[in-house]
């Protein structure tokens, strides 16, 4: 099983996320050679969630210490890109990463 949640579709609006991500305990994870993050529960391990871009570096930046506005604000000076735009691919990477079970806020 092959997940790559998209970080590609470009919003406008504005928000404030002070939920704090943290990544579950049972979870393995590398960067690969295309620059891809791979994750993997240690319970499933017959499959595992794939994902690059600005969303693999979100999830780099996941440590239980910084607020979603925080690693967005980073994420966003980091790609040069629009904060508002980064905070809406988060929350939906965030929904989709508490579903798989790879975090919680």
């Amino acid at each position: 099983m092959k997940k790559k949640p998209s970080s590609k579709v470009k919003s406008k609006a504005k928000s404030s996320d002070t939920a704090t991500p943290k990544r579950t305990a049972d979870i393995l994870f590398r960067r690969n050679e295309k620059n891809e993050i791979l994750i993997m529960h240690l319970e499933e391990l017959e499959s595992y969630y794939c994902i690059d871009g600005i969303a693999a570096d979100f999830w780099e930046l996941i440590d239980g210490k910084r607020s979603t506005d925080e690693i967005c604000g980073i994420l966003a000076k980091r790609h040069e890109e629009d904060q508002a735009y980064i905070a809406s691919n988060a929350k939906k990477l965030l929904t989709q990463l508490k579903k798989f079970g790879l975090c919680t806020a």
